[in-house]
C-alpha cells in the first residue's frame, strides 16, 4: 500500500522506499495517522496538531473589531465615557 504523507511531521524525515509501522484511526475512509515507527530506521515518526482554527477565529474577531473602530460605531460610547470622566458632575 502506498501513501501520501501531508502536514507537520516532527521526528525523522521520511524518505521515498521507507517502510513504516502505523498507527492510528480510519475516519470517513480517511486513515488519520497518531504515530508511526520507519522501519528502515526505527525511528518515531510523530503528526504534530494543528491549532490554526483558533488562530484565524482570532484574527477575524480583531479585524472585525477594527473595521467596526474606523467605521466609528465606537464613538459614541467612546465620547459618553470620556465626557463622564473628563466633565465635572452636573453638566
Amino acid at each position: 500500500m502506498a501513501c501520501i504523507l501531508k502536514g507537520d511531521l516532527v521526528g525523522a524525515g521520511p524518505v521515498e522506499g521507507d517502510f513504516f509501522e502505523l498507527e492510528g484511526r480510519t475516519k470517513k475512509g480517511t486513515f488519520w495517522i497518531q504515530r508511526g515507527i520507519n522501519q528502515a530506521t526505527g525511528t518515531l515518526l510523530a503528526v504534530r496538531s494543528l491549532r490554526s482554527g483558533w488562530l484565524l477565529f482570532g484574527t477575524m474577531m480583531l479585524m472585525t473589531l477594527l473595521v467596526l473602530y474606523l467605521a466609528g460605531t465606537f464613538d459614541t460610547i467612546i465620547y459618553t465615557i470620556i465626557g463622564a470622566l473628563i466633565l465635572p458632575e452636573g453638566w
